[in-house]
């Protein structure tokens, strides 16, 4: 009994820590269309608005950068970046809905617009000067709500973060797999003393 009892707070650890931070690989980033803006005292200049991660894990996924980092580049490369849900904080919630909206609405508003606009609402000191992004006001303007469990911050501790659209692995799905092995694993042990 103290072996199952045993074995089932691993299986709860487990599955606690994969839905908090389930880590894969970036092995390269693609990202094109510039925009000219100024990010607080961090950078001034040109900027690009269309990310994609190319990962091991999780194939390619469409990506929002929201903080004033240096993205990795192919000598950094590859990361380990890690997926998690989106902070509760307001600005990124309601930029996590944005991102949401660009993946599942078509209007005329554009990923840069969007990504311009993600970057106006988590970096403070944010100020658009020109170029790719010049409607981000009206992506702005989109009445927003709560993002769904689509939408997850890929975070690595030096490099920037992204909003990808990934669900978090579900802590009650790793429970049920938890449990299912434990009890097969009773029943394999029955049967053997059985024997």
């Amino acid at each position: 009994m103290k072996k199952i009892l045993g074995m089932l707070t691993i299986v709860l650890m487990v599955g606690a820590g994969v839905a908090n931070a389930t880590p894969f690989v970036v092995n390269s980033i693609t990202s094109n269309t510039a925009a000219n803006v100024t990010m607080g005292s961090f950078y001034s200049g040109g900027v690009y608005t269309d990310y994609t991660l190319h990962t091991t894990e999780l194939g390619d996924l469409d990506a929002f950068c929201v903080e004033s980092a240096w993205a990795p580049n192919n000598r950094q490369l590859p990361q380990t970046y890690h997926l998690g849900a989106v902070p509760k904080d307001a600005d990124m919630q309601h930029a996590a809905w944005l991102a949401e909206h660009y993946w599942t609405t078509s209007l005329s508003f554009t990923k840069a617009d969007y990504q311009v606009a993600i970057w106006s609402l988590v970096i403070d000191g944010f100020k658009w000067n020109s170029g790719a992004g010049g409607n981000y006001t009206g992506v702005l303007g989109l009445d927003n709500g709560t993002p769904s469990s689509m939408v997850s911050l890929a975070s690595n501790n030096t490099y920037q973060n992204y909003l990808v659209r990934q669900p978090v692995p579900e802590p009650a799905t790793m429970l049920l797999l938890g449990f299912g092995l434990v009890g097969l694993a009773m029943v394999g042990r029955r049967n053997l003393l059985k024997k």
